[in-house]
Order: C-alpha cells, then structure tokens, then sequence
C-alpha cells in the first residue's frame, strides 16, 4: 500500500481529495477539542491530515485511500474500540504516530502505516537566542508538577541572555466528563520561576504566538507528558514552518522510511511500515470499555491510565 500511496504521490494524482472530501466537518467535533485551542488547527497537506472525529460517518472515510491520523492516544483509542470490524473490511489505509500502534488489534494491522516528523536542520537547543515552553495548562495535558520539572531543568545551563517566552494558556480538563478547573497552573509558572531563576520571561497570548511571521532560532519545548491529547499538534507545525526547532521532532529520517513528503521549507514528513513487533494492547482496551460504566472512552479513567502505562 505504500509503494502505492508514494506512486500517486510521484505521478502528481491527488491522493485524497475525492468527491466527498468537503464532507468531513471541522463542526462535528465533541465538546473538549475547542479547549484544546490551537494544538488542533487545521492545515493541509497531500495525506489528508485530520482527527478521526472529523469523519463523523464511516462511510465518509470512502473519500481518499489514504487517512493521516492527527488523534492523540484518548480520541485514537475511542475511535479503535468503536469502529474495529469496520476497519477491518474497508479499504481505507490509516497512517499513525507510532505512539498509538499498541492500540492497534492484530487483525487490523495491515491497514496501518506509520509517520515520523522530522527537521534535518533541527539546531541544539543549546545553539537557540529564545526558547519557548508550551502546554495546555491542564493535569491532562501536562500529567504532574514532576514531568514539567523534567522538561525544563536543562534550561538553567543555558546563556544567561536566552530569553524565555512561555504560552501556557489555563483551560478546563479536555477529557473530563465534569469539566473540572485544574490547579496546576499556578504550580506550574512558579515552579518554572523557580528554576529559571532571575532569567527573563515573556508570558505570550494566542495572537501573540500565531501572528508571530519568523521563529528564526527559537527552540519549541512542549510541556505535554505524551501524546495523549494530540499526536500531531498545530503549535509544532507552526513553530517549524517559521523556521524554529521543535523539540518533539527528530533531526534524521528513520532507517525504515519508504518515502518522504515536505510539510514546509523546513520539515518533512516519513512514512514508514507498521512496526512489526508491536505488542497490542487492544484487548486490555476493550476489557476496560465493557467493565466500565463511562458513557465514552474518551472520559474514562481507567483507560486512560491503561494507554499512558
């Protein structure tokens, strides 16, 4: 299927764009993803890149062969568990973080491809004049205090005049069925004080950040633990097609990588095979599901545990 998909792609035949493609909504989305803002920006490229809940009828995924997959492992497992047999019969060739693969039943695994985004002139982070923290500030998206300490504890070794711009905007819990307040943001910024110490900080609004044109030596730490709310995050693509470095991404191609398509003048896409000695997980999801009593995967604890174990 890939030699097939890197065929179209050299011919210069769309690979995605059928007639049913202005049918997958950006509307149909559940409740949490605009708390989400802007990790879930839409933009395009030749795979189709969209969350699995935009298609919202199984039918609407006939519209392209290929189905790039921007779900982080919450939405992807919801998405497994409910459309499994589904995907088993269709036609349809889903390409995921490797992240999510563990998610994947064995019988369906034939239908799974895998991507990696990569920078070939990712610069050290050592080598940057700005760095810049991201995250949602939720428990979710960050998991704990501990995690955040981690991402950040290098940065005190940095040149004294490296600035540091922070984008760390408070939301409700995404995946939470009550919608509760976190406390963590307050934790957040005066631990990130702490260790940063007397270095100067710049707090960033959402307009400050997108309308920005050039992050020419800026250096992109995401705060998020995994990839648990989103496996491809608009704030990375951005901050890369402007010319800075992402931390998330690697600076080399994967040895398994069938072929190669440019996001930007500055990173690219691989697709590589399902890794073959995945050990699924799916049964332990679907055991879950049925002895839950959540309304949706999405919402469910116990799962959610599961998936960042």
């Amino acid at each position: 299927m890939l030699e097939k998909i890197r065929s179209q792609y050299n011919s210069g035949v769309a690979l995605v764009q059928g007639k049913n493609y202005h049918l997958a909504r950006r509307d149909a989305v559940p409740p949490f993803y605009h708390d989400l803002y802007p990790v879930g920006q839409d933009y395009y490229f030749e795979l189709n890149p969209y969350f699995t809940f935009n298609v919202y009828r199984n039918d609407l995924f006939n519209f392209g062969e290929t189905f790039f997959v921007r779900d982080g492992k919450a939405t992807f497992a919801s998405f497994i568990l409910k459309n499994h047999a589904f995907i088993k019969k269709n036609k349809t060739h889903f390409l995921i973080h490797p992240s999510l693969a563990p998610m994947v039943p064995p019988n369906c695994q034939q239908h799974f491809s895998c991507w990696n985004i990569i920078q070939p002139k990712k610069m050290k982070i050592t080598e940057a004049k700005r760095i810049l923290l991201f995250g949602m500030a939720t428990e979710q998206y960050l998991l704990n205090l501990e995690s955040v300490e981690d991402k950040t504890r290098h940065i005190q070794n940095l040149n004294s005049e490296v600035e540091v711009d922070i984008y760390l905007p408070p939301r409700k819990e995404a995946f939470d069925a009550e919608s509760r307040e976190t406390v963590l943001f307050a934790r957040v910024i005066e631990r990130i004080k702490d260790l940063l110490g007397k270095r100067k900080l710049n707090f960033l609004t959402s307009k400050d950040l997108l309308d920005k044109t050039m992050y020419k030596n800026n250096y992109l730490i995401d705060l998020a633990y995994d990839n648990f709310s989103v496996s491809d995050n608009y704030v990375h693509y951005l901050i890369a097609s402007r010319g800075g470095t992402v931390e998330a991404y690697h600076d080399s191609a994967p040895k398994d990588s069938v072929f190669k398509l440019a996001l930007s003048l500055h990173h690219e896409v691989h697709i590589t095979p399902f890794p073959t000695n995945t050990k699924s997980i799916f049964m332990d999801l679907l055991f879950a599901m049925k002895t839950s009593v959540a309304k949706s995967p999405i919402y469910d604890a116990s799962i959610h545990s599961l998936i960042r174990n």
